[in-house]
């Protein structure tokens, strides 16, 4: 029978023991570590994923058009508000830039001071763009244009506000133009009254008395006050049109105001019995 073999296993210090533990336990702090920080990196994304989630919720409930391009002008991001307005969905529009589809219809000049503004001066561009719908309608839009930065005031996008103002433009020039139609038919039967009561003040016949003339006399008061109001009319127009126009000061005496409405109101006074 042949003799069995032997393996000498060799023996383990208590200080090599000890330095295996510390290696266990320095592991399994470490291990514990990381185990900590992954499960708070969860927390943090899940967090950040809420309130991503609550800010796509907020932009889609926006009534104005919001589009978000890269520092290229490439849209990654349009809300539900820009789909409707304009009619291009999500995947339409993001690739492409907004000149493709509803916008470039500006002077190249403009766009060329939108791009110094926001890309070169990293400031915010407020202005107004003549887009097309997808249908091919017409539409002007106020548009408030900003940039965002990283911490090294690189550009991250841009962030687009858009509000169709075509109704509010069309109410605004149809008020002007009544203003202005309005004022102007005025004046015609204002005139005739002037030139009427001139020429009754006149007397050329000599066929009016005293109180008539005094009549007279108001009603010229009261023409010119008229006439004074349509022209201040006029200016106002003439303010929103942009068009120039000269405030002049002029100094008042109060006792003359007072006495001209009395006067103009004379008959009326004379009727109610009023002292």
């Amino acid at each position: 029978m042949p003799p069995k073999s032997t393996t000498a296993v060799p023996g383990i210090s208590a200080d090599e023991l000890d330095k295996t533990k510390d290696v266990y336990r320095s592991l399994q702090e470490k291990l514990e570590y990381l185990f900590d920080s992954l499960a708070r990196e969860k927390i943090n994304l899940e967090l950040q994923m809420i309130e991503a989630k609550k800010f796509r919720l907020a932009v889609d409930s926006a009534s104005d058009n919001i589009v978000i391009t890269d520092p290229m002008g490439t849209i990654f991001y349009i809300n539900k508000a820009t789909e409707k307005n304009t009619g291009y969905t999500f995947n339409e529009a993001v690739g492409k830039n907004p000149g493709e589809l509803w916008g470039g219809h500006m002077d190249q000049n403009y766009y060329a001071a939108m791009w110094g503004k926001i890309k070169t001066k990293k400031e915010v561009f407020i202005g107004q763009f003549e887009n097309t719908r997808k249908n091919g309608e017409k539409y002007i839009a106020a548009v408030d244009i900003s940039s965002v930065l990283d911490e090294y005031g690189e550009i991250l996008f841009f962030v687009s506000i858009e509000r169709d103002i075509t109704r509010e433009m069309m109410i605004e020039r149809m008020k002007d133009e009544f203003v202005g139609l309005a004022s102007h038919q005025l004046r015609t039967p204002l005139t005739g009254i002037r030139w009427f009561s001139e020429l009754l003040l006149r007397n050329k016949y000599q066929n009016l008395n005293q109180e008539q003339l005094d009549f007279l006399e108001q009603i010229k008061v009261s023409n010119q006050r008229m006439i004074k109001l349509v022209n201040e009319l006029l200016d106002i127009s003439h303010i929103e049109t942009g068009q120039k126009f000269e405030i002049k000061k002029a100094d008042f005496k109060v006792n003359d105001v007072i006495n001209e409405v009395l006067t103009e109101n004379i008959s009326l006074i004379k009727t109610k019995s009023l002292n």
